[in-house]
């Protein structure tokens, strides 16, 4: 596996014009790093999958509306 941090700095550069992006680092402390470049770029960061999921679905929704 790729380290979290090399990921989020890659996401975050290559995709931080793509809005919405949403993203689920999970692994506890071992992820901390990632989460803190997730987040100075307001890149929504989720524990779990499912979460992302229901907040894009609300996005999605939102913009029917």
């Amino acid at each position: 596996m790729s380290g979290p941090e090399a990921v989020a700095r890659a996401v975050s550069e290559q995709l931080k014009d793509s809005k919405p992006l949403l993203a689920a680092f999970m692994g506890g402390p071992t992820v901390k790093g990632a989460k803190d470049i997730l987040s100075k770029e307001s890149i929504p960061n989720y524990h779990y999958p499912e979460r992302a999921i229901s907040a894009m679905e609300a996005m999605v929704r939102y913009g029917q509306w």
